[in-house]
This record gives C-alpha cells, sequence and structure tokens, in this order.
C-alpha cells in the first residue's frame, strides 16, 4: 500500500519512453516533450493537442546558459505550446533569484517547478510569494511561502492546471503527496 494508505502506486513508464530526448553536443538541454490531449467536458470529445516541453533540474549557470541558447531553438523545432522547467537549484545549485528566474522566462520558460531546494536563497522568497507562473511543492505547509497549484492561461481560450508535489523518501516530512494533489484536482 502507499504511505498515505490509498492503494499501489500506478507504475511511470521511465522518461525514455515518454517521448523523444532532445540532444545538442557538447552541453545539453535534455528535454521530453509530450503530447496532451484535450477533452471538452461539455461534449466529450477530443478539442485540441496540447504540446508541453518538460526540462528537468537547471542547475547553476551551466544549465541556465543551455536553457537560454537553446530553448528557443527546441521549442520551435518541437511545437511546443508550453514550457514547464524544473529551477529549484537554479541559484548555484540551491533556490532561486529573481534575477535568474527573468532570464528563464526571457529565455522562454512559461512556468517554473521548485523542490525541496526552493528556499534555498532569501532573495528568491518575496518572487516565489507573489509570481504565479513558480509551483512549489503543493504538500508543503499551507503557511509555505508560495503556491503548488497555479493556472495559466494559452492562446485559442485554453487554460493549463500546473501542481507540483513532494515525494517523502529521504526528505523532510511533509504532507502526503497523493492526498494533496488529489485535493488539487478536485479544486482545478
Amino acid at each position: 500500500p502507499s504511505p498515505c494508505g490509498r492503494g499501489e502506486p500506478r507504475a511511470v513508464p521511465p522518461p525514455a519512453s515518454r517521448g523523444a530526448a532532445s540532444r545538442f553536443p557538447g552541453d545539453r538541454l535534455v528535454a521530453f516533450p509530450r503530447r496532451v490531449a484535450y477533452t471538452s467536458r461539455s461534449e466529450g470529445r477530443i478539442g485540441l493537442e496540447l504540446r508541453a516541453l518538460v526540462i528537468g533540474d537547471i542547475v547553476g549557470t551551466r544549465g541556465r546558459r543551455v536553457v537560454q541558447e537553446k530553448l528557443a531553438e527546441l521549442r520551435a523545432r518541437e511545437g511546443a505550446h508550453l514550457v514547464i522547467a524544473n529551477a529549484e537549484n537554479l541559484a548555484g545549485g540551491s533556490g532561486v533569484t529573481p534575477t535568474l528566474v527573468e532570464k528563464l522566462f526571457k529565455a522562454g520558460c512559461d512556468l517554473l517547478t521548485l523542490g525541496d531546494h526552493a528556499y534555498g536563497k532569501r532573495d528568491g522568497l518575496p518572487l516565489i510569494g507573489s509570481d504565479q507562473r513558480i509551483v512549489r511543492p503543493l504538500n508543503y505547509p499551507e503557511e509555505a511561502v508560495g503556491r503548488g497549484l497555479t493556472f495559466l492561461e494559452l492562446p485559442g481560450e485554453v487554460t493549463v492546471a500546473l501542481l507540483q508535489v513532494q515525494g517523502r523518501v529521504f526528505m523532510n516530512p511533509s504532507d502526503c503527496p497523493f492526498r494533496a494533489a488529489d485535493k488539487a484536482v478536485e479544486r482545478a
């Protein structure tokens, strides 16, 4: 059973089978383009296809520079409507700063996720609390700075919900990620 008593967790395929990895010579940006079918609840049919480009952990100066140099080309080549990147280690391997986050947004990232290093830089806290495009783990206490669920409106009257949960193995205590995600999905 899961740590929340909700039965067995579902298996998730390894990253290589989720989408074609994009690689660049030398420094590389590896991302997994995802096709998501949007279903209209009122009509019960497929309405459109959303292509999301998901970038894993961007670490330090080198990681940020690769994103700045390669993201526009990758986004165009893959036809991505949305770019989501993990930025918790952006500032020297722990946390974010307003200046560095702005560089990612200018490079073409639409939404940023954070994890256990979310609060690694004190000057990033006000930004985490105010910028709707940044998501910290949803299963952190309600009083924690930031939000664990956000919404982004895309062209064509499409709204995307993004939530981030953090596992509990080898991590500081947090609420059950499964329960937190279930509650967020109900709200979305």
